[in-house]
């Protein structure tokens, strides 16, 4: 059944990685799903400083979808997190951004991923994400500093530690996050690794709830 009213905004999650001070498009498309006219009013949280819309009111006809574009400037190094909100009357849908700056200079493909199990998580469950390092040209043994972090989606910075250690071609390992702090909603967990000449960024976005999900 068609709903008097409705949108859909594809994609729902962007997960970028690219270098500092490049300008990254992204396009998106706003689909017009109901069977009225709409307005849709679209808004940037916790990354306008550094992203821009090419609009920021769309009126669709039933059916009709638009592309939209998202600019992104990279910034110098780090990883940044934010969402485009669309809204319509009561109908509000967002679209999570991931941001993940490395440097000209590559020495290293680092990635932090998580399990499923670990991407809808309870108030105060221990988040396991799983860090990868991949040494890129001749192997050579660095030391390199690790700095960790979870921001929410409005661009506040929550969580932030580090740790240092030598990496000789490859490296992988599980990395535990207290979230006893974090209220319901949705987070990045993130690693920034920093080695001689360069660095390399990578996130994941994860969703905390005050209690389990069941599964019928």
């Amino acid at each position: 059944i068609t709903t008097t009213k409705d949108f859909d905004v594809i994609p729902s999650e962007i997960n970028i990685v690219a270098i500092a001070g490049e300008t990254i498009n992204k396009d998106l498309i706003v689909k017009n799903t109901g069977k009225s006219n709409l307005t849709i009013n679209l808004e940037i949280s916790g990354i306008l400083d550094i992203t821009s819309l090419d609009e920021e009111i769309l009126k669709l006809s039933p059916g009709e979808e638009v592309s939209v574009n998202l600019k992104i400037k990279m910034p110098e190094s780090g990883v940044y997190a934010g969402k485009l909100i669309f809204k319509s009357g009561n109908i509000r849908k967002e679209v999570l951004v991931l941001i993940n700056v490395r440097s000209e200079k590559k020495l290293f493909d680092v990635s932090i991923s998580l399990p499923e199990s670990n991407k809808i998580i309870t108030i105060g469950d221990k988040l396991n994400a799983f860090v990868s390092l991949t040494q890129v040209g001749p192997p050579i043994q660095f030391d390199v500093t690790a700095k960790y972090i979870i921001k929410d989606f409005n661009g506040n910075l929550i969580t932030k530690f580090e740790d240092t250690f030598s990496v000789y071609q490859a490296k992988s390992f599980v990395k535990e996050f207290d979230t006893s702090n974090l209220p319901e909603g949705d987070y990045v967990v993130g690693i920034e690794l920093v080695y001689p000449g360069g660095f390399a960024s990578s996130s994941a976005h994860f969703t905390v709830y005050k209690r389990k999900l069941l599964n019928y």
